[in-house]
């Protein structure tokens, strides 16, 4: 089977897409990847396996206009003839599209090709944009571009009409289902780690600290207010009033030192590194090595409602991991026993739940527990049988027969 796989940002790089080609061409399929080109790149390109069409330069109309009108809509005529022409070139039996703002584009195209189309949505697209809306760095295009009311009646268009929906958490499927999707339509896919990466990981990751040595905790991602660092640098300040030593490494780009600020106004600087970007295998080796995981995401529907990927990179290491009472991170790590959670913002609740883990025993307990469940359930092996499972199915179901159309990689190129 061929299939298109759409994607609205540029490639490389981004850790889902890849996982999703490479399964897929694992399977025997072939898989032809239909992005955007802000940097100019060749529209044709071949990257090991993967075919991928970018869409055409318009550079000599200038890097702001090219910017522009290449943004991801579904009303975009660029968007639009790219991937028509992407799709007939290649000749695929099916449309995979990631998130909701070309998901119309993908049904459109699919209707017009005869072409089942399956939607990606890894994320709660219209509650992500309503908590952007709640942030000091909205701005008034966003209105235009990024309106959550327009997000919610996109949403509800395309989980009507796509011929299966892919999510990465159970929470987000019980959310579909009261919007009024079928469950059979629905499909768990998460952002669980590959056999690579949990080798890698298992690696890397050193001993615990004993109970004499600073416990160290660290953090890996995006920096903005909704993940809670703020609540985290709260208690590490209220942990060395009592006495308690504790470090933390930040890993991820503090763009308005916002939280550097904080760090220095706690007086807590000389236990806090901000280490800015770090490319992605060095920041498994610091993670690998730390004592304590924390995800500290506020509650909010788009949290509530997704997964992140660093819960489980932190279970592969084999380290304990402390999460906000976000429900799907929460009931992770209650089910499997791999860390406690705390209550939402409340640092005092944080700092107390991190004393419970000074005991290196207890951490090597949770640490263990965490391993357990990332290999027997919580990997990409599991999920990646899931998505091909499905895939073949919607082909399937609507060619009568996994391979699709069954034309050769040799027609196809």
């Amino acid at each position: 089977m061929i299939i298109g796989k759409i994607w609205d940002y540029e490639y490389p790089w981004d850790v889902r897409v890849e996982k999703i080609t490479e399964t897929l061409l694992d399977a025997g399929h072939d898989v032809h990847l239909i992005c955007r080109n802000r940097r100019a790149q060749p529209e044709r390109d071949r990257l090991g396996r993967l075919e991928v069409h970018r869409m055409p330069s318009w550079r000599r109309a200038g890097k702001w206009i090219d910017n522009i009108s290449s943004f991801p809509a579904f009303v975009n005529p660029r968007w639009v003839r790219h991937v028509i022409d992407s799709a007939r070139r290649a000749q695929v039996d099916l449309l995979l599209c990631r998130d909701l703002p070309l998901a119309p584009l993908a049904l459109h195209v699919g209707r017009r090709l005869g072409l089942p189309v399956v939607v990606d949505i890894a994320e709660n697209y219209p509650a992500m944009l309503r908590q952007l809306y709640n942030r000091n760095d909205f701005r008034l295009h966003n209105l235009l571009v990024r309106n959550p009311l327009f997000a919610a009646w996109v949403e509800k268009y395309i989980i009507r009409r796509a011929n299966a929906i892919l999510v990465v958490v159970e929470e987000s499927r019980d959310r579909l289902i009261e919007l009024g999707v079928p469950a059979e339509r629905i499909e768990i896919v998460s952002n669980t780690p590959g056999a690579d990466r949990i080798q890698d990981l298992r690696q890397l990751s050193g001993t615990y600290s004993e109970e004499s040595a600073p416990l160290r905790l660290v953090y890996l991602g995006l920096l903005e207010r909704d993940r809670g660092l703020d609540t985290v640098l709260h208690a590490i300040c209220l942990l060395h009033s009592r006495g308690v030593d504790v470090h933390f490494d930040v890993i991820g780009e503090d763009k308005a030192s916002r939280l550097q600020e904080l760090s220095a106004g706690l007086a807590i600087g000389d236990w806090v590194r901000f280490h800015g970007y770090v490319p992605y295998a060095e920041a498994l080796k610091i993670v690998a090595t730390a004592d304590v995981g924390v995800v500290p995401h506020h509650v909010t529907e788009h949290w509530s409602t997704t997964i992140p990927n660093k819960l489980f990179d932190y279970m592969a290491a084999g380290i304990p991991v402390l999460v906000s009472s976000a429900p799907p991170a929460q009931r992770i790590v209650e089910e499997t026993g791999c860390g406690l959670p705390f209550r939402d913002r409340d640092a005092r609740h944080l700092a107390d739940q991190i004393q419970r883990l000074l005991p290196a025993w207890i951490r090597r307990e949770m640490g263990r527990a965490g391993v357990q469940a990332v290999s027997e359930r919580y990997n990409w092996t599991h999920d990646g049988a899931r998505l091909v499972h499905r895939i073949e199915s919607v082909a399937e179901q609507w060619y009568g027969t996994a391979e699709g159309r069954g034309l050769s990689r040799v027609a196809a190129a």
